[in-house]
């Protein structure tokens, strides 16, 4: 018997999901998903449409470098770890830059000073602004957003995928899931994208922000901000347990879920000066954002950060 689509995607993979079939060519196999309303494609079809998304799908699934035998499985923490002793690394000022995520991450990556110290230090972790419910968020609508860029460049979201059939969506209120290895191969030039002539490895750490979160009195203000501290905790205390020293973060929840940028700013500051001061060597919060805003996530989280 087949069994019902996911409650919480818009796709329907495989032949054992009740799934209408595509509305273009009529095939009733393999991966196919909603795009509105009623109509369903399947891969072939909606790849040949320009969907981005179908063609990183088509990609990931082609070639072995992109597929599961080559990267760690998926690591849920439901919560955050126990914290071990402190470290007192060196850290560097940190970074608030104009620039998307993934290309910070190669900028750490090319920078001649990480490669003095030691060759065997971990990549740079990527903070994936994650929909808490909705596996890579509208990466499947090719919708705009972090989440969805960092699926349209990388292997993200088959990894993710694999997270939530092993259970870890919706992702717990101070949960994050660990992607260990993955290959970013495809860049943005304009509204197009291309393939790297040398793909490139980082981490992915996916973690959801509040959304919408009731801002409207004082008593909800201040049942925020120790929510988005815990959240904040949760998220660093991942990533130092694993063993991290280079951080790409970024204006954590500030668009779409309408978290509050200067409130988000200072609680990351806090933390980072606070009670994770030393832990990570690195820190580059890659703020990217709409030209037409009239106050900026990057300017707020400057002034914050580096003021």
């Amino acid at each position: 018997m087949k069994r019902a689509a996911p409650w919480n995607a818009p796709w329907y993979e495989a032949d054992d999901v009740e799934a209408p079939p595509c509305c273009q060519c009529g095939a009733l196999q393999g991966l196919r998903w909603a795009t509105g309303g009623e109509w369903f494609y399947c891969l072939g079809c909606w790849r040949d449409y320009g969907s981005q998304a179908a063609e990183v799908i088509h990609l990931c699934g082609q070639e072995p470098t992109l597929q599961r035998a080559r990267y760690a499985a998926p690591r849920l923490f439901s919560e955050p770890p126990a914290r071990g002793g402190p470290r007192h690394l060196d850290s560097l000022p940190i970074e608030v830059t104009p620039e998307d995520s993934f290309d910070a991450a190669r900028r750490l990556l090319q920078d001649p000073r990480r490669r003095e110290p030691d060759l065997e230090a971990p990549p740079p972790v990527v903070l994936n602004m994650a929909n808490a419910t909705w596996v890579g968020g509208g990466f499947l609508r090719d919708s705009s957003g972090q989440e969805e860029e960092l699926c349209r460049r990388s292997n993200v979201f088959p990894q993710l995928m694999e997270a939530a059939r092993a259970g870890s969506f919706p992702i717990p209120e101070l949960g994050s899931i660990v992607l260990q290895d993955v290959t970013v191969f495809r860049e943005r030039v304009g509204e197009e994208y291309t393939r790297l002539d040398a793909p490139y490895h980082v981490s992915v750490i996916t973690a959801a922000a509040p959304c919408h979160p009731d801002l409207s009195t004082d008593a909800a203000r201040h049942e925020y901000a120790e929510l988005m501290q815990a959240k904040v905790d949760s998220l660093l205390s991942v990533i130092e347990h694993l063993g991290y020293t280079e951080l790409v973060l970024s204006a954590w929840g500030c668009g779409a879920f309408r978290n509050p940028p200067k409130e988000v700013a200072r609680i990351f500051r806090e933390a980072l000066h606070g009670k994770f001061a030393g832990a990570f060597r690195r820190i580059v919060f890659a703020v990217y954002d709409r030209p037409d805003w009239r106050e900026t996530n990057y300017s707020i989280f400057k002034g914050e950060l580096c003021g």
